[in-house]
This record gives C-alpha cells, sequence and structure tokens, in this order.
C-alpha cells in the first residue's frame, strides 16, 4: 500500500515510516466528537449534519463493540480517535493515565 507523503507527520517519509510512525504514535490524536460538532456548526454545511449524526450514532456503536471486544490494538485506536469518555478531557471519566497506557 502506497501511503501519500502529505498524510505523514513532518520529517517522515515513505522509506522511514515504519520507526518513526511507531515512535510518534501518541502525535495522531484525533477528538472525534468535537470534530463532529465543528463541521456540523458550520452554517455553510447544513446538508451534512444529518450524516454527521449519523456518523457520530455509528462511532458511538463501534465504541460500545469496541469495550466488549478488549482488544489492546482497539482499544488504542479509539482511545486515539477520543470515542471513549476516558480519553475525553471534557468528560468527567477522562483519565490520563489510562490513555497514556494504551496510546505510548
Amino acid at each position: 500500500m502506497q501511503i501519500d507523503e502529505r498524510a505523514l507527520p513532518l520529517g517522515v517519509s515513505n522509506n522511514k515510516k515504519s520507526k518513526k510512525m511507531e515512535n510518534m504514535k501518541s502525535a495522531w490524536r484525533v477528538h472525534t466528537p468535537n470534530l463532529l460538532k465543528e463541521v456540523a456548526s458550520n452554517p455553510n454545511l447544513a446538508a451534512a449534519r444529518i450524516p454527521l449524526q449519523i456518523l457520530a450514532h455509528l462511532l458511538a456503536r463501534v465504541g460500545e463493540r469496541a469495550v466488549q471486544l478488549n482488544d489492546k490494538e482497539l482499544n488504542a485506536l479509539m482511545i486515539r480517535l477520543t470515542i471513549y469518555s476516558v480519553a475525553d478531557p471534557d468528560s468527567p471519566d477522562f483519565n490520563q493515565k489510562v490513555v497514556d497506557e494504551h496510546i505510548l
């Protein structure tokens, strides 16, 4: 699979990607709920609101299933996408120690 160089962090090329990407796991985080809310609140993207709500609902269900499976790599991905409340700094469930254990 070919990876677009523009999708890699600065200083990482396809030749060097494997080692550097492993070391940069924690750099790849997205606060998915906030991203979806931000996009949905854009008045120019009103037509995207319902699909974004559906996506948010589906991601919540994926998160529920991921909890049931309790797979280490899947848990890390869910935390990096802030699907789990334990990874959301705005949530009362937030736990930096758990986040660090899974993505560092």
